[in-house]
């Protein structure tokens, strides 16, 4: 549903081709927004109805991530710098109706 995959791309292309229509991203990603959040809920569920997990708590494991993460440490200049240009590109997206600039410039800057 989201612009990620090959039906998505074709979908796409064919609305444009044949309807004659242009498909923003944005557009795109807010039309479909309801379906995504309600197919992935409802196969988070039917994944944890068919396919049980054998612990119900993961206490070993629990501890052993709370190391990693403590190891990795805070926020540096680096991932702040990385968070801020996702979050740019993110918005930029989400704005196409704007201004127009094609997602794959966007991903590519």
């Amino acid at each position: 549903m989201i612009i990620a995959g090959a039906a998505s791309f074709t979908a796409r292309g064919a609305i444009e081709r044949v309807g004659g229509v242009e498909v923003l991203w944005s557009q795109w990603f807010f039309a479909y927004l309801p379906c995504d959040i309600i197919t992935i809920l409802v196969a988070w569920r039917l994944t944890l109805w068919l396919y049980p997990p054998e612990k119900s708590a993961l206490t070993r494991e629990a501890g052993y991530l709370d190391n990693e993460i403590r190891q990795l440490g805070g926020w540096n200049a680096e991932s702040t710098r990385a968070a801020l240009l996702i979050a740019a590109a993110i918005g930029l997206w989400l704005t196409d109706f704007i201004h127009h600039i094609p997602p794959s410039t966007i991903g590519l800057g």
